[in-house]
């Protein structure tokens, strides 16, 4: 190989053209690489679609469940129960209406739902097991409030002239009274209750005071499911909104909490 070669490969042969004196400008650079997002848009916008459809579902659902999850962090923990009346859904002559005076005296564990309602329906059991358990405490009560699907969809806000925010309730609901009584003691009965023992609110009573005892804007209407917990001076002690497998096991708690306070 010859001497010119050889200089090829000398790792201190100067560049050709190289000018020492030259300032920096005058050195030739290579131009920096594109940023990632520069060079493929389509994916930087798929990113960008992503990022906001993450932030959006924290936005709206992440109160949702810390409300579900925790069970005693809610606006109307320590607040005593809205005046209300339920009345019986089942055939059962032993049954009377049951208003929010009743709540004095037991711990009451109140819950709503509707046999409509996919986490209802998987509650159920759950909360037969729970109530069968519970009630050994004579202390202890479990009301079952069932809302047919055309009132559960009939939550529209207004205002009254006082000013208050009341929500409409579709007065054709208690012709639907039969069939609705059918389906929801079908899937109590499927879920271990006798399904005698349901309550519903067909003139929306009892939605309207939950609605009212609320902060304007933390809630538009009843979810379901949503669980109750009052104490035997009807305060307002734990509020579950939704259903995820475990809760059943805080509510448990929380009451017998609330019965062990209690003497027999």
């Amino acid at each position: 190989m010859s001497k010119n070669d050889n200089s090829q490969y000398d790792p201190f042969a100067v560049p050709e053209g190289y000018d020492p004196n030259a300032t920096e400008q005058q050195h030739q650079t290579l131009p920096p690489e594109e940023p990632w997002y520069k060079r493929n848009p389509a994916m930087m916008n798929f990113v960008a679609l992503t990022i906001a459809i993450i932030s959006a579902g924290l936005f709206v659902y992440l109160p949702h469940y810390l409300h579900r999850s925790k069970g005693a962090d809610y606006p109307t923990i320590g607040f005593p129960s809205p005046v209300f009346q339920i009345e019986p859904l089942s055939d059962n002559a032993e049954l009377k209406p049951f208003t929010s005076f009743n709540l004095v005296g037991k711990t009451t564990l109140l819950n709503i739902w509707g046999p409509w309602c996919g986490p209802c329906r998987q509650e159920l059991p759950h909360m037969f097991a729970l109530n069968k358990e519970l009630s050994k405490n004579p202390n202890f009560q479990y009301i079952s409030v069932a809302y047919p699907p055309d009132l559960a969809n009939g939550f529209e806000s207004e205002r009254t002239v006082d000013g208050k925010l009341v929500l409409k309730i579709n007065s054709d609901v208690k012709e639907q009274k039969d069939l609705f009584q059918k389906m929801a003691v079908d899937a109590a009965t499927s879920a271990g209750f006798s399904g005698k023992e349901i309550y519903w609110d067909p003139d929306g009573i009892l939605a309207n005071a939950l609605f009212q005892s609320f902060p304007t804007g933390k809630q538009k209407g009843i979810a379901f499911p949503t669980t109750i917990l009052f104490d035997n001076q009807k305060v307002i002690r734990a509020v579950w909104v939704g259903y995820t497998p475990g809760l059943e096991k805080q509510m448990e708690a929380k009451a017998q909490e609330l019965l062990s306070k209690t003497p027999q």
